[in-house]
């Protein structure tokens, strides 16, 4: 198409296809249906792209096997405006990697793009979403992405955020990660299962399962790495982050010292355990909120809670592994994880259901007053 015109009302169904190349590229199309296809290329298996001035909307892609790369793209040049928004991916079995993209010497955005029930087997990565301005006039923009109920099985990483600014502007914000399983085997050293960096405004991780099983023969591996200094709030809520005492340098979640003091973490109703740190934290900003209530944190092999010297982590009211607590030397008696110093422990509950708390400190948390 020229112009501004988009094509609207396709249906792409029921195909075998197996190339070398590009299996099936759709340009600038809307009100678009991609299903029940199977799809092998070594390339790119499957494009999704709105370029030039161009809006591309209403996009399902649902119960296709596909092999190979999938990309869902906005690209612009210099004075173009691109967009794509609107995306269902839902139901697929895809072997390979996922990109959810915006590129931009101009302005490119890509909104409310949801991935939902999908079986994804990755190498290096099983979804990619990435903002790149590489010139000082291109606006990249990511925006409300859902990933919702997926099962992820590789030795890498399965979902991965980032962006790539060269003078330009770029901007990663809302997403919604709920509900997914990602099975590690083997992992990758230096690598993580879940990535997040530079998501601003108001995020949610909730509910995920995260499993590691085989081997690692060296370096680290961590369940989710958060950082970035574009990085907003995040909820974390009732994730269970299973290290199954897989390596020695391994942690169920890593904080970098990259987040910014506006930053905001609350994780709630959490299980981490069985990694050699349970929560690895570089020295953060002074001003970077990090606060834990009611996770369980236990039978990890070093630390449940290594903190560097920046801000203070508020990790009161949680489950140690043991009604003493955390072993620290304020609490020499403690016989659950190991908490390094810098972070606030007491009070604690002293068991899994959270009804009773240690005693001896009063703090008032959340208008209450626990004892």
């Amino acid at each position: 198409t020229t112009g501004t015109q988009t094509l609207s009302g396709w249906s792409v169904s029921k195909n075998i296809i197996d190339v070398s190349g590009t299996g099936i590229g759709l340009v600038n199309i809307g009100s678009l249906e991609v299903d029940k296809n199977r799809i092998t290329a070594a390339g790119t298996a499957l494009e999704v792209k709105a370029c030039g001035n161009h809006t591309a909307a209403n996009i399902d892609i649902t119960d296709n096997e596909i092999s190979g790369t999938v990309n869902v793209l906005a690209q612009s040049t210099v004075g173009q405006s691109a967009t794509l928004k609107t995306v269902t991916i839902k139901g697929n079995t895809m072997s390979g990697r996922t990109n959810i993209h915006a590129l931009a010497d101009g302005f490119a955005t890509v909104e409310f793009v949801t991935m939902r029930n999908n079986e994804i087997y990755f190498t290096d990565k099983g979804i990619n979403i990435t903002v790149n301005a590489p010139s000082g006039s291109g606006c990249a923009t990511v925006a409300n992405i859902t990933v919702n109920g997926n099962e992820l099985a590789g030795s890498s990483v399965g979902i991965h955020t980032s962006k790539q600014v060269n003078g330009g502007y770029a901007k990663l914000s809302n997403f919604t990660i709920k509900g997914n399983k990602l099975a590690i085997h083997n992992p990758a050293a230096s690598a993580y299962a879940v990535g997040l960096a530079d998501v601003e405004g108001y995020s949610e991780f909730e509910n995920n399962t995260i499993s590691l099983s085989g081997t690692l023969a060296d370096g680290a591996y961590d369940g989710v790495d958060i950082s970035g200094s574009a990085t907003g709030s995040w909820t974390i809520s009732g994730n269970k982050l299973d290290g199954n005492n897989v390596g020695t340098a391994s942690s169920g979640i890593r904080l970098r010292g990259s987040l910014p003091s506006s930053a905001t973490l609350n994780m709630t109703g959490n299980t981490v355990t069985e990694w050699a740190q349970g929560i690895l934290s570089e020295a953060l900003a002074s001003d970077t909120k990090v606060e834990l209530r009611r996770n369980w944190i236990f039978d990890n092999q070093s630390y449940g809670i290594s903190n560097g010297d920046g801000a203070t982590i508020d990790a009161v009211l949680n489950y140690w592994g043991d009604k003493s607590g955390p072993k620290h030397s304020s609490n020499t008696g403690g016989l659950g994880n190991d908490v390094s110093d810098n972070v606030d422990f007491n009070p604690w509950h002293q068991d899994e259901d959270f009804i009773s708390y240690s005693e001896g400190t009063v703090l008032n948390i959340n208008q209450e007053k626990y004892y």
